[in-house]
C-alpha cells in the first residue's frame, strides 16, 4: 500500500478484521480513510482509540448529536428517559423501529410479513419528522440519504 502512495484508502470492511485494517492503512499507507457507516459502532471506535480520530464515515441516517430536526428530538428525549448516551448505532435502531411501528399501525390489526411489506409499498413516503423514507414495489431500499461524519478528538463524531 505504501508504494502505491494512495491519495485516500476506501474500507469496506466491517467487524474484527476493521481494527487492523485501519491500523495498517494508518501504519503504510498515511492518507485518509473512509469507511461505511456500520463500521463506525462505538465498540470499533473504543478498540482504535486515537487512532480512530481522522476516520470518515458515511452515514445513512441524519447526524444524531444535534437536536435540529423532530425525529433527533424524539430520539435524544427517548435516550435520556433510558439513561442512555446518544450515539449512532442507538439512533439506526430507533429510525428501524419508528418505521416498524408506522407500518404497522398503518397496517392495521391483520399484521403478517406480506402485510407489512404491502403497507410499505403502497403507502409510498413515510414522514419522521426531518427524514423521510419511501418504498414501492420497486424500491424496498427506504432511504437515499447520505451524509459524512469524521471521528474527532475522543472519539466524538463532527460534521
Amino acid at each position: 500500500m505504501s508504494a502505491a502512495r494512495p491519495k485516500a484508502v476506501i474500507l469496506m470492511a466491517f467487524g474484527p478484521s476493521v481494527e487492523p485494517a485501519v491500523r495498517a492503512a494508518r501504519l503504510y499507507a498515511g492518507a485518509p480513510i473512509y469507511a461505511i457507516g456500520i463500521v463506525n459502532s462505538r465498540s470499533t471506535l473504543e478498540a482504535l482509540g486515537d487512532q480512530a480520530r481522522g476516520l470518515a464515515f458515511t452515514q445513512v441516517t441524519p447526524y444524531p448529536f444535534q437536536p435540529n430536526t423532530a425525529i433527533t428530538r424524539d430520539y435524544g428525549a427517548a435516550m435520556a428517559r433510558a439513561g442512555l448516551p446518544l450515539d449512532v448505532d442507538h439512533f439506526f435502531g430507533y429510525l428501524n423501529l419508528r418505521v416498524l411501528l408506522e407500518a404497522m399501525r398503518r397496517t392495521g390489526k391483520s399484521i403478517s410479513p406480506q402485510s407489512l411489506l404491502n403497507t410499505l409499498e403502497s403507502v409510498g413516503k413515510i414522514g419522521l419528522g426531518g427524514y423521510e423514507v419511501k418504498w414501492g414495489p420497486q424500491n424496498h431500499h427506504g432511504s437515499s440519504f447520505v451524509d459524512v461524519m469524521v471521528v474527532g478528538p475522543g472519539g466524538r463524531f463532527i460534521r
